[in-house]
């Protein structure tokens, strides 16, 4: 690794990068810009090494006269790359940045793929985990879900060891040991014999406003989640500019009783 002198850096920047160890990598005609954040070693958050980073890649590219600068790999601790990486998405691909996560422990450099930064956390559930818990919220979440059939789906969380139900994609209950919460926003409220009729209305409530031909697209039933599309989206109610739900209108049962 070549590292350029100090005094080579633009002056504005040169204190600041003391923050940083960084330097150039050659391979025959080609360099990298190279950036790193030490472990622990420095007040400056991970998220602030691109913006730095990118400095020394236009700064590398100026001085380099023999050869060519491909990129920037900026590496930093592990479980600080998440910003990072998903800044990157927001250049140009002219820029060629890499980003690196270093294990300390471990004594490891891992490249990380910036479009998964999304991905705050992904798991695996196999069937035979929720399954079981379906059958044991069956018997409650039934009589909701024949209410209305096309619209609301049952999701089970295996983590946390709850049911969730949604219409048309916005969360409105969910079972939790036998029980079933319920609200608009914060699903808080038990549903008992005394608390069912404003179950049932709420069920109203979501039937009337979140529905694709609904009149009032300003409500917060209407526009909550509209990242939750229908599967089944009926492309006469899809515009470029807003998500619709498909629905198919049926009459619905006669409330059930639910049980304390």
């Amino acid at each position: 690794m070549n590292a350029w002198n100090r005094s080579r850096l633009h002056p504005i920047s040169s204190t600041r990068f003391r923050n940083y160890a960084r330097g150039l990598l050659r391979n025959g005609s080609s360099y990298w810009a190279v950036l790193a954040v030490p472990h622990g070693e420095t007040t400056e958050p991970a998220e602030n090494s691109l913006t730095f980073g990118l400095l020394w890649l236009d700064r590398a590219r100026e001085v380099v006269r023999r050869g060519f600068v491909a990129g920037l790999r900026l590496t930093v601790p592990k479980g600080t790359s998440g910003e990072v990486a998903h800044h990157t998405l927001a250049l140009r691909p002219q820029s060629n940045i890499e980003v690196y996560e270093l294990d300390t422990l471990q004594e490891s450099v891992s490249r990380v793929e910036p479009r998964s930064a999304g991905n705050l956390e992904t798991w695996l559930v196999p069937c035979r985990e929720a399954q079981p818990l379906l059958d044991q919220a069956k018997a409650r979440i039934e009589p909701i879900v024949a209410r209305s059939p096309q619209a609301i789906t049952v999701h089970p969380a295996v983590p946390s060891r709850e049911v969730w139900l949604r219409f048309r994609g916005l969360a409105f209950a969910r079972w939790d040991d036998g029980n079933v919460f319920f609200g608009s926003g914060d699903l808080r409220k038990k549903l008992t014999s005394a608390s069912e009729p404003a179950f049932l209305q709420l069920l109203d409530e979501l039937e009337l406003r979140r529905h694709p031909l609904a009149s009032e697209t300003r409500h917060s039933f209407y526009r909550q989640q509209a990242e939750r599309v229908d599967a089944a989206l009926d492309p006469r109610f899809a515009t470029a500019n807003t998500a619709f739900w498909t629905c198919w209108a049926s009459p619905a049962p006669a409330a059930s009783q639910f049980s304390n």
